[in-house]
């Protein structure tokens, strides 16, 4: 057993192309092991892959400027990123009503489209305690409904073309939850 894996690693008996080919497996393989060690913590690969995304879209949007116009003046792609989450005090879930604040604002600026991307799935669980910026402690209800009436509000409002994309979350079985906003 031992005489036949030598001689299928013996490197002298194949050509160039399969040594070049063989080193190249071996170099891929350890990439791809050291980057999925690296990548265990979740919160480093989806920062990874969010600042490759983010970096694709600013050379889109660059690049054309009737992209650029758009991106600028009609699309808002609203997200909290780590630090704003370390200043609203580490909320259990997306604080609704920091949310709503920033769809009122962008609505009210004339955004013709608002991508929320947040997972909304759960409705927010959270006792009454004071974020940020609260003046009264709010219960996860009361979050809830902040940012639900508020899109009930810009849906009606006919004076306005302001149109909010929310987010679904699919499983591995392609199962879909809808939003509690749906």
């Amino acid at each position: 057993m031992i005489e036949k894996i030598k001689n299928f690693l013996d490197l002298k008996k194949h050509g160039n192309d399969k040594i070049k080919e063989f080193a190249f497996n071996i170099f891929l393989g350890i990439i791809i092991i050291v980057f999925s060690v690296f990548m265990r913590d979740t919160m480093i690969k989806q920062e990874l892959i969010n600042s490759w995304f983010d970096k694709y879209i600013l050379l889109r949007v660059d690049s054309d400027t009737e992209a650029k116009k758009i991106a600028n003046d009609e699309i808002v792609f609203l997200d909290f990123d780590n630090t704003s989450i370390e200043e609203l005090n580490r909320p259990e879930l997306t604080p609704r009503d920091k949310v709503a604040d920033l769809v009122r604002i962008a609505s009210e600026k004339g955004a013709k489209l608002i991508i929320i991307d947040m997972n909304f799935t759960e409705s927010d669980y959270s006792p009454a305690k004071l974020m940020a910026g609260d003046e009264t402690a709010l219960t996860g209800e009361s979050r809830d409904k902040i940012l639900y009436d508020l899109f009930e509000t810009i849906k009606n409002d006919s004076t306005k073309d302001t149109k909010i994309l929310l987010p679904f979350v699919t499983y591995a079985d392609r199962q879909e939850k809808p939003n509690i906003f749906s």
